[in-house]
């Protein structure tokens, strides 16, 4: 079921962290880290259609479990928000767990990714994030994940179906 909030502080607190809710992080600013002082200054959420701050604190943590160093580059960076977001997601949905009840589902092929949403309480983008690469390995499906902005730019992207993503003159 669901990783709740307190197993996170746990998980906080057992890596010598405390977390401070707060509601003046710039909009733009997921969580704040003083690692000098060992604290985690993360948004207070103001609707239930908030972030999900138990993600945004387990990808803050998992930078911590990781060992991740400031990075030397882009590439380093997006390297390490892809382990931290792929530690974050592997509470959340846990493999064991979320393998069977997709397993499940596919017998009776009824799968569906509100239901992982449901059964784990997550997004349905974190639940879509970990069914692409659950699907990809454990039930021999062909994928692709794609989020895009409302002028069209896709600014999240994953396929292992073939599926040829539009780019512009630079590539991206």
């Amino acid at each position: 079921g669901p990783l709740p909030q307190r197993g996170i502080s746990a998980l906080a607190t057992h890596l010598g962290f405390t977390v401070h809710n707060v509601t003046d992080l710039p909009h733009s600013t997921r969580s704040v880290t003083d690692l000098r002082n060992h604290r985690i200054y993360a948004p207070r959420p103001r609707d239930p259609g908030d972030c999900d701050v138990r993600r945004i604190l387990l990808q803050t943590l998992g930078h911590v479990v990781l060992g991740h160093v400031p990075p030397r580059n882009y590439a380093d960076f997006l390297r390490q928000r892809i382990e931290a977001n792929y530690f974050a997601a592997a509470l959340l949905v846990p493999e064991r767990d979320a393998v069977d009840l997709l397993q499940r589902a596919k017998e009776r092929k009824e799968i569906s990714i509100d239901d992982l949403q449901d059964a784990f309480a997550v997004s349905y983008e974190t639940a879509a994030h970990r069914f692409t690469n659950l699907a990809t390995r454990h039930l021999g499906l062909p994928v692709h994940f794609v989020r895009t902005h409302e002028s069209g730019t896709i600014y999240k992207a994953y396929e292992n179906d073939g599926l040829i993503f539009p780019a512009d003159v630079t590539g991206a």
